[in-house]
């Protein structure tokens, strides 16, 4: 990914307003500090706005490299209700990230201004400093599933036409915060031709991605209206509407990844039935009516 946008230079603006000739951009006319740009009707010479435009790049990247294996089996062994199937796997991944910001923007090039000394990271107008922000992790994964049949239709059982079972699990271990494992139950119920009853239990988990551990430290500022300070003056007769509160102040946050984060777990409990009545399925007619709760 390449994002390409214009943006105005501080040091370029402050050298060309340094200069004592016809080719330093005017401030008093057509502009201001904050929009150098200024209105197309701007005295500024195309030289002096030339001079202070840049164009500003951030690249970003990310990559995905896996192995996976994966085998099952109908018939790993046999119970007196059928024979169990097995499905089993294994995966290995690399994932990376990538997001580069203009040297003007990440802290490479600083703005130092030539007034108050004062030296900050984001060298662009109406930009704040954002660093670059990267990350890697290799992931293993191994997981299996079982198939059980534990009733069959043969075995003649009132109210039990089949019922089967269900068990699987999946295992992961990740470099980057270590390794977790969340297994699953599920049954399915045949009382008798067309009605199915079905349920599960399951827990699951999202893992932190890249950009959540590995973000880079960044401050933002914004201005807020303290409300609570506006009823206060309302209160004391300093002000007579909350319309006329002047209790404005920039308040400042920094935000930043968290390389401690653990993943995000879940746990899911579903019930249900279907209903597939004979007579509504003969021929090429094939009609099906399902239900289901979840938790």
């Amino acid at each position: 990914m390449r994002d390409e946008q214009d943006g105005i230079s501080a040091t370029l603006l402050q050298q060309n307003l340094a200069l004592s000739t016809p080719d330093a951009y005017n401030l008093f006319n057509g502009g201001s500090a904050a929009n150098p740009m200024g209105p197309d009707t701007s005295p500024s010479s195309q030289a002096a706005l030339d001079a202070i435009r840049i164009k500003s790049v951030r690249r970003g990247k990310s990559t995905l490299a896996e192995w996976d294996f994966r085998a099952s089996r109908p018939d790993l062994f046999a119970l007196p209700a059928g024979d169990v199937g097995m499905a089993f796997g294994a995966e290995i991944r690399r994932d990376t990230q990538l997001d580069d910001r203009d040297p003007r923007v990440d802290g490479t090039i600083k703005w130092t201004d030539t007034v108050t000394g004062v030296v900050q990271d984001s060298d662009l107008f109406g930009v704040s400093p954002t660093p670059d922000t990267r990350g890697a992790r290799t992931v293993f994964a191994a997981y299996a599933e079982l198939a059980i049949p534990v009733i069959s239709p043969e075995m003649g059982i009132p109210l039990i036409r089949s019922l089967t079972l269900q068990a699987a699990g999946r295992y992961e271990h990740y470099s980057d915060f270590g390794s977790i494992a969340k297994p699953k139950v599920a049954m399915a119920w045949d009382l008798f031709e067309g009605w199915r009853i079905r349920g599960s239990w399951a827990q699951g988990f999202r893992a932190p991605n890249l950009e959540q551990t590995n973000a880079t430290v960044v401050t933002r500022g914004n201005t807020r209206t303290d409300y609570i300070r506006c009823e206060a003056d309302l209160r004391a007769g300093r002000i007579t509407s909350f319309d006329a509160c002047a209790q404005a102040f920039v308040t400042t946050a920094r935000r930043a990844g968290n390389p401690d984060l653990d993943p995000e777990t879940s746990e899911t409990w579903t019930i249900g039935t279907v209903l597939q009545p004979p007579f509504l399925n003969t021929g090429t007619l094939r009609t099906t009516f399902t239900a289901d709760f979840c938790r």
